[in-house]
């Protein structure tokens, strides 16, 4: 699904305007039966934006297809993970990686079958180089 796809949107929750964002749906209940009604339409995207608990939720499910992430290399202490501990295992296959000027890291990352790793980072770091574990 994406912007170019014609205005698709429900009634709004209980106390809710109309979502003001063109081509947008509210989602009043039942999120993931409606995540899976709306994935099953002919769009071609489907996006969440900026919605760590939704997205993870989505994930934990198999909802979600695609990632696209903007990764900024800095340490701000506490944050909102995407995913938490205790988040059910995962493995990503990298369809595409930008670094902008500003040392960002563009990803899109599509999710795949979760196997076991078959290297270890030994002690001493990556300085010390991967081994068989």
């Amino acid at each position: 699904m994406s912007a170019e796809s014609s205005s698709r949107t429900t009634s709004p929750a209980p106390g809710k305007a109309h979502p003001t964002w063109n081509n947008s749906t509210v989602l009043a209940t039942d999120i993931l039966a409606s995540v899976v009604r709306l994935k099953a339409q002919p769009w071609r995207e489907l996006p969440v934006h900026g919605k760590c608990r939704l997205a993870r939720t989505l994930h934990d499910v198999g909802l979600v297809d695609e990632y696209r992430l903007v990764y900024f290399p800095v340490v701000v202490g506490q944050a909102k993970r995407l995913f938490e501990t205790g988040s059910v295992p995962s493995a990503f296959t990298v369809l595409n990686c930008e670094t902008t000027d500003a040392g960002a890291l563009g990803l899109t990352l599509r999710p795949t079958a979760f196997v076991a790793a078959d290297l270890a980072l030994p002690e001493g770091g990556a300085e010390a180089g991967w081994e068989q574990p």
